[in-house]
């Protein structure tokens, strides 16, 4: 228990020095032998919030016993931030859920930072069978998405897009209209889970394990989740889904005991390393963690779900590799095959797509003068319209190892539906070419606003016939204006569209779709705008 205690104080108070020790990928104890590998003196880990942190240390303190090697657990709050460690290959070891890897490898929102964005993540062993779901008071009238209404109120501790997803799938289950909600930002999850408790908000989304699911359940008008079971309502399950393309579900399996077997969002959780770690330090944690299973397996209550099996389940929907070191391993224990050999190499090509395209994003952004931070509209702009233009593949988890997920390209909303197309075997995804299309540029946009005239006025290739199309805000309907929407650009380049907002268009987010063609090439830009 005492070193359990300080290995608690030390990813607590000692963390500057952990990233100096991390830095340098820790020292052997000894001069190794040709042929033969050594724990290394201090090993530093990573892990994302309270609970992350005391479930890393409940298993890694018995390795710090059994190996002999100083083990560090780094906590740290932002999720963004533990990826770009992770890019930068501060820590050879995270646990990440599916959807916030997916999030990071895709760069999105929060995730888009300049030395952060998409790295290659290689799974070393599960971390459990995770799950996250719906909270309600015990006295909500919410008991399945379809119970859901307008002017019902969201607990939310960050309203980012990543943060944001799973909420807009669930509306999509409810059949709601996110606009038609309230929203309560709190800033962090244990204040959300309260607010739900103190009666100022309906639901909130959390995971399972926190410690605040506890005392919610443990208070007077207890607490349980939303039921996601999608047999119940296949189509509902189907929107769901079509919002987050990574979320499966299945009865939560761990937290209190009150809330167990309530369907949610769930999946195999796994932990990663940077794919380029030392394949004998990620091999030997791999087998450690497989043969010593009962030493650790009571020491948390998601710990018993750290097994081959799961483990297999996690490698079998995942759209990452499987690490090299782990490779081994299951190649001594006569588990890998061909099937995994194929899915793994499909797996590694798709995220390196995004690594190799972020870097050249990054690179055409900043020569138009565009900063690349997370905070920069444009840069997000940017970035999205990259993705398009490039046809990026979406991650999705695939529904076996035998079956790969669909191919679904990067489109804008109004053309995303014609853009899927089963894959039953994994191919491997070629690096996209950088943009060879027509370029285009919003100059001005004035005027966009209820009862006003809008004058847009943007520059692409001279000659080059161009289209417009507006998506008005809250109903995400197609507007008939401006009536003369496709133009041919002068010989500067520069095309202007002018047209009456009704008074009757809602306030809010819109977006223009441009498209340009000329000599068989063609452009899209998608601008988001504020009417």
């Amino acid at each position: 228990m005492r070193r359990y205690l300080m290995m608690v104080l030390a990813a607590g108070i000692l963390i500057p020095a952990m990233v100096l020790l991390v830095a340098c990928g820790g020292r052997q104890t000894t001069p190794a032998a040709p042929g033969s590998w050594q724990w290394p003196r201090t090993l530093n880990m990573l892990a994302v919030g309270t609970s992350g942190m005391t479930k890393t240390v409940s298993w890694a303190s018995v390795m710090e016993a059994s190996t002999g090697t100083t083990i560090r657990v780094q906590s740290e709050e932002s999720y963004a931030h533990a990826g770009r460690l992770m890019k930068q290959r501060k820590f050879p070891l995270a646990e990440f859920s599916s959807s916030t890897l997916g999030s990071m490898i895709e760069a999105i929102d929060e995730y888009a930072l300049k030395d952060g964005g998409p790295w290659i993540p290689g799974i070393v062993w599960s971390a459990s069978f995770g799950s996250t779901g719906f909270l309600v008071r015990g006295d909500s009238v919410i008991r399945v998405p379809q119970d859901i209404r307008p002017g019902m109120k969201m607990a939310v501790s960050r309203k980012t897009t990543g943060m944001l997803r799973m909420y807009q799938a669930l509306l999509a289950w409810a059949q709601v209209r996110e606009q038609d909600m309230l929203w309560l930002e709190t800033g962090d999850t244990p204040s959300a889970v309260r607010a739900v408790v103190d009666g100022r908000a309906d639901l909130v989304m959390c995971p399972p394990t926190g410690e605040y699911v506890y005392e919610a359940v443990a208070a007077p008008y207890g607490a349980r989740f939303i039921d996601l079971n999608p047999v119940k309502d296949p189509q509902g399950a189907l929107r769901f889904q079509d919002v987050g393309p990574m979320y499966g579900f299945a009865p939560i399996r761990n937290g209190p005991k009150q809330v167990q077997g309530t369907w949610s969002v769930s999946g195999p959780r796994a932990y990663w390393s940077y794919y380029e770690a030392d394949p004998e330090l990620i091999y030997s944690i791999a087998k450690w963690l497989d043969e010593n299973y009962d030493k650790y397996k009571d020491r948390f209550d998601s710990n018993v779900w750290m097994t081959m099996d799961i483990l297999k389940d996690a490698i079998a929907e995942m759209f990452t590799p499987v690490h090299p070191g782990l490779k081994r391993y299951l190649i001594e224990k006569g588990i890998w095959n061909d099937i995994y050999e194929k899915r793994d190499k499909y797996n590694y090509d798709l995220c390196k797509t995004y690594v190799d395209a972020y870097a050249k994003a990054v690179t055409a952004a900043e020569a138009q003068g565009i900063t690349v931070t997370p905070s920069n509209a444009k840069w997000l702009e940017f970035w999205e319209n990259y993705k398009i233009q490039n046809k990026m593949v979406m991650l999705r988890k695939h529904p076996s190892l035998e079956v790969s997920a669909p191919v679904t390209y990067y489109q804008h909303p109004a053309t995303a539906s014609e853009t899927s197309a089963p894959a039953s075997s994994p191919t491997p995804v070629a690096q996209p070419p950088a943009p060879t299309g027509i370029p285009i540029q919003v100059v001005s946009a004035e005027g966009v606003h209820p009862g006003s005239k809008a004058k847009v006025v943007v520059k692409t290739s001279p000659g080059a016939e161009i289209t417009i199309q507006v998506t008005l805000p809250g109903t995400g309907t197609i507007s008939a204006y401006p009536a003369d929407k496709t133009k041919t650009a002068g010989s500067d380049g520069t095309v202007t569209w002018e047209w009456d907002v009704s008074e009757r268009t809602r306030k809010g987010e819109g977006t223009f779709t441009f498209t340009a063609k000329k000599d068989g090439k063609e452009g899209v830009l998608v601008h988001k705008i504020e009417f």
